[in-house]
């Protein structure tokens, strides 16, 4: 955030757009940021001309059989998508926020708590910010090891937990199961690129916490769509 304030004079000059136009403008553009993709090969200069033209993005929507070109035809490609773009671009203002913010002037900043923020930066090994803390060493690195004097602090490493490959209905059912009765459940997905809107499912990793003992398994994503309805394994993959 670089704090930037603009008045409706400074939005105009610098995106191209009057400020109640922002939200159509980045729903035609796309925001990369939160990677929500818009309308292929639209730009900024194309969105304020449509904006300039059209007046909102519901005329563009009406008017997209008139527009021609392959910006046009990529337009039309969308229709079907904008509506989501619109509402991912759309900050929400009608949150209840009443029981993390009981007034306004609670938003007011304040000296940082110490205590709390060394708490939470222990509980979750936030090592840098713990320096940042101590004012730039944490105070196992300044304090100087001691020569051949046994750890008595040192903690047994848990035990392994069973770790299975999921491939059959009944694997994935029992799964299934363990996910909905588990009091804690990690996932990871497993990707063929790390970029997100290029990635396709290789297969999903989960973990869940017991009672009693741990587990983890290895889905494959072909495992999943096995046990998937046609219903849902016959509808198209979109592609912004």
């Amino acid at each position: 955030m670089s704090g930037e304030r603009l008045d409706a004079d400074g939005v105009l000059a610098k995106f191209g757009v009057r400020p109640g136009q922002i939200v159509d403008f980045l729903t035609l553009v796309g925001d990369s940021v939160d990677n929500v993709p818009g309308v292929d090969k639209v730009g900024p200069k194309t969105a304020a001309k449509w904006l300039a033209e059209y007046g909102t993005l519901e005329a563009i929507v009406a008017g997209a059989d008139g527009i021609g070109g392959k910006v046009g035809e990529n337009l039309r490609a969308a229709l079907d998508w904008l509506p989501t773009a619109r509402r991912l671009v759309t900050v929400r203002t009608d949150g209840d926020l009443a029981a993390q913010v009981p007034h306004f002037d609670s938003l007011a900043v304040r000296p940082p708590d110490q205590a709390r923020l060394r708490e939470l930066f222990e509980r979750w090994e936030f090592r840098s910010f713990l320096k940042d803390l101590d004012g730039g060493a944490s105070p196992a690195d300044s304090a100087p090891p001691a020569a051949d004097a046994p750890r008595t602090d040192a903690v047994a490493a848990p035990p392994r937990a069973p770790y299975e490959t999921v491939v059959t209905q009944a694997q994935l059912d029992q799964w299934l199961a363990r996910i909905n009765a588990a009091p804690l459940v990690a996932l990871d997905t497993e990707t063929t690129s790390l970029d997100p809107m290029a990635a396709r499912l290789v297969g999903i990793s989960l973990a869940v916490a017991g009672e009693r003992a741990n587990a983890a398994c290895y889905i494959r994503s072909r495992t999943v769509i096995r046990a998937c309805p046609s219903s849902c394994r016959s509808r198209p993959r979109w592609s912004g």
